[in-house]
């Protein structure tokens, strides 16, 4: 599940995992 980074950087990498 990837988010652009620009918008939520600390929630991509919660829902990346």
């Amino acid at each position: 599940m990837r988010i652009n980074p620009t918008t939520s950087g600390s929630a991509v990498s919660a829902l990346d995992k």
